[in-house]
Formats: structure tokens, C-alpha cells, sequence
């Protein structure tokens, strides 16, 4: 065996395949940058086809909310469709106003536009005003069982898993 090479597993050398360890150490390499290199881009591509139409969406339910200003379901439309476009201000202005009307303050609209309300404060890593909002859904009728949903959402933000997990429990209970 010569005293330079090493060997393979298949009982040869390096060297009599050509290859050195040093270049096989760096092609790994070379094959995780791009891999890391391709997987980012792949993400910023798909990132950046998924905004417009997220604009185009927000650009249509803004004006379904426009044309129907004492609808809460429109309301809530347009609030969830701007949090998840990242439009954490806007949306929360946006459900408050829903949350205000005569419709938004009873009924599966008011637990919606309290849960999205919540959701828009954990995305703003706002625990105070979550749990609030998450409150204020468990004493609606017919929301404990989303309001302790919420409330587990929130306490997952600050990663409290046992309450949370004590949430879940209260919200599966309630929902029997």
C-alpha cells in the first residue's frame, strides 16, 4: 500500500482512483453551499411570487370591505388577509373597526374578529393584548372552547407549553 494514500472502502486507494481525501472534503462542501445556496433562492423565489398575490387579494378584499361597511365577515376577510400579508397595524385597525359594529359584538363574527384580533398581537409577539383578546372570546357565548384554543396559541408564543397544553385540555372539554 502506498504510504501516501488512503483506503476505500472497496479496498483501493485514493490515489489509484484518481481522487484525494482534500478534494472529496471540499466537493461536500462545495455540494452544501449549494445546496444552502439553492434552497434560499427556491424560498426568496416562491416568497416573492406569493406577495403580489397577496396585494391583489388585499386590493379585493379591501374593497368588499369598503362596499359593505357594516358587514363584520367582511371585516374579518380583510383583517386576516392583511395579518398574513404581515400588515400587523393595518389589520388590527381593520378588525377593531369590525369588532365595533352591532354584528361584530355577538356571534361566530365577534368570536372571529376577537381571534384574529389575538392572532394579529402573537404576530406582533404582544402577549398582554393576546391573552386579552383570547378572554374576551372564552366570555362570548359559544367561544370557550376557541377562546382557550386562542389562548394556548398565545401562551405557545411564549413558549409555555404546559399552559398551553392546559388550554388545549379546556378547549377540548368545552367543545364536548
Amino acid at each position: 500500500m502506498p504510504q501516501h494514500g488512503r483506503r476505500l472502502a472497496s479496498g483501493r486507494d485514493t490515489e489509484e482512483w484518481g481522487i484525494s481525501m482534500q478534494s472529496t472534503h471540499n466537493s461536500k462542501h462545495a455540494f452544501a453551499r449549494r445546496f444552502l445556496r439553492g434552497f434560499v433562492g427556491g424560498a426568496a423565489f416562491l416568497w416573492s411570487i406569493g406577495a403580489p398575490a397577496q396585494e391583489s387579494t388585499l386590493a379585493a378584499l379591501k374593497t368588499a370591505a369598503q362596499s359593505a361597511p357594516n358587514d363584520p365577515r367582511a371585516a374579518v376577510s380583510y383583517g386576516r388577509a392583511l395579518r398574513r400579508a404581515g400588515h400587523l397595524n393595518e389589520a388590527t385597525d381593520e378588525l377593531r373597526r369590525g369588532a365595533n359594529l352591532f354584528d361584530g359584538r355577538s356571534g361566530q363574527a365577534a368570536i372571529d374578529l376577537h381571534v384574529e384580533l389575538a392572532r394579529a398581537a402573537i404576530a406582533k409577539r404582544d402577549f398582554g393584548p393576546a391573552m386579552v383578546q383570547c378572554r374576551v372570546v372564552q366570555d362570548l357565548n359559544g367561544g370557550a372552547a376557541e377562546g382557550h384554543a386562542c389562548a394556548a396559541e398565545a401562551h405557545l408564543l411564549w413558549r409555555r407549553a404546559t399552559e398551553a397544553l392546559d388550554e388545549t385540555t379546556k378547549s377540548l372539554a368545552a367543545n364536548k
